[in-house]
């Protein structure tokens, strides 16, 4: 049997059965296939082989194609790989390629996830994860053990998003134990900072700064869920600043200790303003009587700056109004500009954190509840019912209300700051939620409810000029 012309003049033959149209190649078909999404006919979601590639693509009974379209290996009639093999039937073959150990089996260890792998809801996205050569070869080195199935196993791997996007796979399910990535990341930085420095006089001081004053304190913001990037860049850069305060003093012939205060006040007066970062290493010094005391710049930033009300209420008018905003944003927004809430703690709420109450929800912060606007509630509901990053094998079970990209892990704070600051919703627009709140609720009591520093709060509130006599007086009046 002699073939005939691809149908899709793509210069090759074949002997495959006529679709409308004409006759396609195994290669065109299996492209046409690969479409997934809603038929432009009868609307269902499906492959759709019929139609143009570019629109007006249609599933197989509205196409009119009469070739029997199944799975050979599970008989699916959807979400086609090959002309033979379904995605997810083809996502397992390969798995059991991919996590070989060696003996045609896969590592006890192993098995979580390859589970949640092969389970995931749009396999097409495994599929196309594993086409990636380094994948599969960090997969492979643990499969087979030529690299330990540890943390200490991973950091000999070559770094990359890749290595890190694997690591918290396998801490999503159980695999490796937890392990905060900054903090981690502080701690190799850490250890090749120190063998920059040649004097051994700045190196113990340096790692001496890094134990006590950095490392405690990334360690607790690790534990409290609020380590983010940024913090740990400040960490960075207030260590590289001190190790450039310590070779200019040593360029002046003096040390930390032998430095006077006329060396310290030229080393603010000539330098960059990156220099203000040294305040942090030159306080814990004199705090832990490494040097005698010294006159500091002051920093002093002036009182944060507020959006007007009528400003605050369109924002969040529009939030909960205009369909066409992300529903991320939407619900982020709007409880930036009701309760003042930071990004940091936002991006970390989960499902549980809203409870019924009264008939609707109310939002827990810390001991307490806090009503939720109808609309609000409205949009929660609606956030939960389509949160993104579901369909992949990195959020099993997640109770997360806003799912990131990393495995197990909510959105980056950064990430949605970044986000509301496109539709207006900057530090202004925060501070303006919170000097609403302070003409209502006293500034001791809010700062328990929004789990905030009493000190901040209450030099807002002075600001604008409340105070708790006012507060009594209105409970007076009540």
């Amino acid at each position: 049997m002699t073939g005939v012309p691809c149908a899709a003049s793509c210069g090759r033959t074949t002997r495959r059965p006529a679709w409308p149209g004409g006759a396609l190649c195994h290669s065109c078909a299996r492209r046409r296939l690969h479409r997934h999404g809603r038929c432009s006919r009868c609307g269902r979601v499906r492959s759709l082989p019929g139609g143009a590639l570019t629109e007006g693509a249609t599933c197989r009974d509205c196409a009119g194609i009469d070739e029997d379209l199944l799975c050979r290996s599970c008989g699916a009639d959807d979400d086609f790989d090959t002309l033979f093999r379904c995605c997810r039937c083809s996502l397992r073959v390969r798995l059991d390629i991919v996590f070989d150990d060696g003996t045609g089996a896969i590592t006890p260890a192993l098995v979580p996830l390859v589970a949640a792998l092969a389970a995931m809801e749009v396999p097409s996205g495994g599929l196309s994860w594993l086409e990636d050569r380094r994948v599969v070869d960090r997969i492979g080195s643990l499969a087979t053990g030529e690299v330990p199935l540890t943390h200490d196993g991973m950091d000999t791997l070559d770094f990359s998003n890749g290595r890190e996007h694997l690591r918290e796979l396998l801490i999503a399910h159980g695999i490796l134990a937890a392990r905060n990535r900054h903090l981690a990341a502080f701690e190799r930085w850490s250890t090749t900072l120190l063998a920059t420095i040649d004097d051994p006089a700045d190196r113990r001081l340096i790692a001496a700064y890094l134990r006590w004053r950095h490392g405690p304190r990334l360690t607790r913001l690790a534990e409290a869920g609020t380590l983010t990037e940024s913090r740990y860049a400040v960490a960075r850069a207030q260590t590289n600043i001190a190790v450039r305060l310590l070779e200019w003093l040593h360029d002046r012939d003096a040390d930390l200790i032998s430095a006077n205060q006329a060396d310290i006040d030229v080393w603010f007066a000539t330098g960059p303003t990156t220099r203000n970062h040294s305040r942090s290493f030159l306080r814990w010094a004199i705090s832990t009587h490494r040097r005698a005391p010294l006159q500091l710049p002051t920093d002093r930033p002036g009182a944060p700056r507020a959006i007007t009300e009528a400003a605050r209420l369109d924002l969040l008018s529009r939030f909960l109004d205009d369909d066409d905003i992300a529903m991320v944003d939407r619900v982020a927004g709007c409880l930036v500009l009701l309760y003042a809430l930071p990004v940091s703690r936002i991006n970390r709420l989960r499902r549980t954190n809203f409870q019924p109450a009264d008939g609707g929800l109310a939002l827990r912060l810390g001991d307490d509840l806090v009503p939720v606007p109808t609309l609000l509630g409205v949009l929660i509901e609606r956030l939960v019912e389509g949160r993104d990053h579901l369909t992949s094998a990195g959020h099993p079970d997640s109770d997360w209300l806003f799912p990131g990209r990393r495995a197990g892990q909510p959105i980056e704070s950064e990430q949605l700051a970044e986000r509301l600051n496109r539709h207006g919703v900057t530090r202004a627009a925060r501070v303006a939620a919170l000097d609403a709140l302070l003409t209502t609720v006293p500034a001791p009591v809010l700062a328990k409810l929004l789990d905030r520093r009493p000190w901040r709060v209450a030099d807002r509130s002075k600001i604008l000029g409340t105070d708790w006599r006012r507060y009594v007086a209105l409970r007076v009046q009540s």
